[in-house]
């Protein structure tokens, strides 16, 4: 029986949004808080009370077992995986700036002139095949990120097993966001009596894995294409780990929604092709072309991606499902081989436990200021309006009259929304699920409260009666139950799951590390989204630093006892800010150049000119001019 006095332990899930060249505060951001887990795990373990280095008094240990990543996030959360089973990858003690840690890999490798291409010819690196009109090269932007993965990382000093956040089995899960142009095949499948009239509409026959679900019935398939993809990996310490996560994912039959690999250089490669295929950002960087290859080496699939973050820039929701993933995948080893029961000790041991979720944005949507509003159906009753303050209408008036008068001000509008708000529905998920799961709590309360002490045959044989069981001894109510008495609680909450979903479903605790509201000051490398940061040495590790100071705010404002107000930061100074757009302009007219042979194939006069104008110096100069002015923010002449 759990012990209402002890930690509860908690297991955090990661989702870190996309940002373009500011994967440098998220880089930033993600070190400190990986530094401050293991030194709360390390206070933990040696028995503290009260510790500066404990997060949250009433945390137990931290394991970081779920991670989702959306472009330049995903790029970020390949290296916390790495970090998680090399921990002297992740530099906590060296500076930024150390080569090949989790940070000096952004600081010194994501620069301009080493990502963009030499010509116009399409490259190749791995599985990753890349256009070579872009201004930056994808093919380049891979072997980033395996070096990423797989070069030496500078000794440091060993941590103790105990602070390590890594979880026991050695498995971490990891979702990569991801946007197929050409789609994939999703099925909607009808019995054939229910398609009339055009008989050659839909594939007669289901695939084999379809029709042993609709039972042999003679269906059609009128399905259509789905694009936003999330590519699920579970990498594991060793082959033993990869091996007990391939029999979750057989025996819960999501053995094609997933991959398990041990962590070596052949999964880091793969996971390396991952991330670059999803911060392919649409003409910057991609699209690019990845080949998968199956167990048979004859067949392998060849997909066109773009930026995984068109779809889904916050990739919270990947990260939690595959923290309930892991629930499963670790209980799967510890069932009783003879009854196939689950013992109690390893469901509380397991499953009693807090989840959380760090949250790490580089361009948040907070709905604050201009962006707050009433949901359109409620403007339409005339209620709700109250959610606008006068100076909120008055903002939005003006974003209003400015994207109307002006197309650059209308292209911010449109950056900022997009940039802000995809898949920001996720979070409202988050928020339903958390208060339907306060509802089911009070519903176990109550049960606790009048559980009778007949015996019961309950048998906690499955994942989903052993999150039953859990949630049980997760209220303060039912841990003083003796087995029984929870036993025949859980019962009755395994039987409401199945009504309402939410079986598996924990409250979520969010620990949003966003970029401050003058995020635009404080950032060096913010101008011109994608490439700004890639233009100075100095840009990108100011900006790293902007991540630490973010994140060590936030952290000090985790425990409730120790409210913080909201984190303020001074403009970067006018030295780290970079000067010179010259490299850039010179691949924008390699890619212009480009651009035009593609619609003249055969060298013509309209051809040259046409290229006329990116020869000349004077042109040249102009663009020039102008981007350092959107760099800078050097006001017009």
């Amino acid at each position: 029986m759990a012990n209402p006095t002890t930690r509860v332990p908690v297991r955090a899930s990661f989702a870190i949004a996309g940002g373009g060249s500011l994967g440098t505060f998220l880089a930033g951001a993600l070190r400190t808080l990986l530094r401050a887990i293991w030194r709360h795990n390390a206070a933990v373990g040696r028995g503290e009370t009260v510790h500066a280095d404990l997060l949250r008094p009433d945390w137990g240990h931290i394991t970081i077992d779920s991670i989702g990543g959306s472009s330049a996030g995903a790029l970020c959360a390949s290296q916390l995986a790495r970090a998680l089973f090399e921990p002297e990858y992740a530099g906590a003690e060296l500076p930024l700036t150390e080569p090949h840690t989790l940070t000096g890999d952004w600081i010194h490798g994501a620069e301009l002139t080493r990502l963009a291409v030499e010509a116009n010819d399409p490259a190749r690196s791995g599985s990753i095949e890349a256009p070579g009109w872009t201004v930056l090269s994808g093919a380049r932007l891979h072997e980033l990120s395996s070096r990423a993965l797989m070069a030496d990382a500078p000794p440091s000093d060993p941590l103790p097993p105990s602070a390590s956040p890594l979880d026991p089995s050695g498995l971490v899960a990891i979702g990569i966001t991801l946007t197929d142009l050409l789609g994939y095949h999703e099925p909607a499948e009808f019995s054939v009596e229910r398609v009339v009239g055009h008989p050659s509409f839909g594939a007669v026959e289901p695939s084999v894995s379809r029709q042993q679900q609709r039972a042999g019935e003679q269906i059609r398939d009128l399905g259509g294409r789905g694009h936003a993809e999330t590519r699920k990996l579970f990498l594991a310490r060793d082959s033993d780990g990869a091996e007990l996560a391939r029999r979750f994912l057989t025996e819960t039959r999501r053995r094609g929604r997933a991959r398990a690999l041990a962590w070596n250089e052949a999964s880091a490669e793969h996971l390396a092709a991952l991330t670059a295929a999803s911060a392919a950002l649409p003409l910057a960087v991609g699209p690019l072309a990845l080949t998968d290859q199956n167990a048979d080496v004859s067949v392998s699939s060849r997909r066109l991606y773009v930026d995984g973050g068109i779809l889904n820039n916050k990739p919270v929701a990947p990260a939690l499902k595959l923290g309930r993933w892991h629930d499963g995948s670790r209980l799967l080893g510890l069932r009783d081989p003879e009854t196939g029961a689950l013992p109690l000790d390893a469901i509380e041991r397991e499953l009693v436990y807090t989840r959380v979720c760090f949250f790490i944005d580089a361009f948040p949507d907070r709905a604050m200021g201009e962006w707050r509003s009433p949901h359109p159906d409620e403007a339409l009753r005339e209620s709700g309006i109250w959610h606008l303050t006068r100076a909120a209408v008055e903002a939005r008036g003006s974003r209003i009259d400015h994207a109307l008068a002006t197309p650059h001000s209308a292209l911010d509008v449109l950056f900022e929304s997009m940039m802000t708000s995809l898949r920001a529905q996720d979070l409202m998920g988050i928020a339903k699920t958390n208060q339907q799961l306060e509802a089911r709590d009070r519903y176990i309360d109550d049960r606790c409260a009048s559980v009778s002490h007949n015996p019961t045959s309950f048998q906690i044989d499955t994942i989903e009666k052993a999150e039953a069981y859990a949630s049980v001894r997760l209220r303060p109510a039912g841990m003083v139950l003796t087995e029984n008495q929870a036993r025949k609680v859980a019962q009755r909450i395994w039987e409401s799951d199945q009504f309402s979903g939410l079986g598996g479903r924990r409250p979520v605790t969010m620990i949003p590390v966003f970029a401050p509201l003058n995020l635009r000051g404080v950032f060096a490398g913010e101008a011109l989204y994608s490439l700004g940061g890639l233009l100075g040495y100095d840009a990108r590790k100011h900006d790293a630093g902007v991540g630490e100071a973010v994140a060590t705010h936030v952290l000090s404002g985790i425990d409730p006892s120790r409210p913080v107000a909201e984190v303020t930061l001074a403009d970067a100074p006018r030295s780290v800010v970079p000067e010179d757009t010259s490299a850039v302009v010179d691949r924008l007219m390699v890619a212009a150049a480009a651009a035009i042979d593609g619609l003249q194939p055969k060298e013509t006069a309209v051809r040259a000119f046409a290229k006329l104008p990116l020869r000349l110096p004077f042109v040249r100069r102009l663009i020039r001019e102008w981007l350092d002015r959107r760099v800078t923010g050097m006001p017009e002449d």
